[in-house]
């Protein structure tokens, strides 16, 4: 639901991306400051032209030190020389891009972000459009994270943290396979724990727990 929301807004975004053609140079700046998501215009020299205070916060720097640089002056060379593949692609084919992104976060933590990118067309010299390529910058850093966690429930158990019967099973499924593809055998382990009904009965289930835990952590530790 929350990621419907997040596509739903994005659209948003893009109604008003396709429109900056039509507004003055004097009110661009306004109009892109007042989209949440970072958002960039670049020419058909990769030039940044626009840019808004959200994109201006995350990166740390001033309106002043992005505009008319390229992605060279800006990124890594890794990450420049990819935008600028995708950046020509979107400017020949009129084609909107997509992508998936981990970046470092100024504060040394990291973060996913969906880069979607398309062609617009802005008033040039002499009333000519000229194409470029209008950006925007989504986090959804918050959203992997969740779905992430959400695995980690399915697949767990949650008192001791260790895989749990449904990941045993795709574990000893994929072992199987293997062994039959390459004529090859493993071993399989079988724990039990003599004494722990009495553990629960005594002292009761709180401390079974307990027990289950730290068993659960030299299993790790060790194995």
């Amino acid at each position: 639901y929350i990621w419907t929301l997040c596509l739903a807004f994005s659209g948003e975004v893009w109604r008003v991306a396709a429109e900056l053609h039509s507004f003055s140079a004097e009110t661009l700046n306004e109009i892109i400051d007042a989209v949440p998501n970072a958002m960039l215009v670049k020419d058909e020299r990769h030039r940044w032209i626009l840019v808004n205070e959200t994109l201006c916060r995350e990166m740390g720097r001033s309106r002043s030190e992005l505009l008319n640089r390229t992605d060279f002056d800006l990124l890594t060379a890794e990450q420049a020389e990819k935008n600028w593949i995708s950046d020509n692609l979107v400017l020949a084919s009129g084609e909107p891009h997509e992508t998936e992104v981990d970046y470092p976060r100024l504060d040394g933590g990291g973060r996913t972000v969906v880069v979607r990118k398309r062609r617009l067309f802005l008033p040039g010299e002499n009333g000519i459009s000229v194409p470029a390529v209008v950006v925007v910058i989504v986090d959804v850093t918050r959203f992997r994270l969740a779905e992430r966690h959400a695995r980690i429930l399915a697949l767990s158990d949650p008192l001791t943290g260790m895989p749990n019967r449904l990941l045993f099973g795709q574990r000893l499924e994929e072992a199987l396979e293997k062994g039959r593809r390459n004529l090859e055998r493993f071993a399989l382990f079988v724990l039990d724990l003599d004494g722990f009904k009495e553990i629960n009965d005594r002292w009761g289930h709180a401390a079974g727990d307990r027990v289950l835990r730290v068993v659960g952590d030299r299993l790790v530790s060790t194995m």
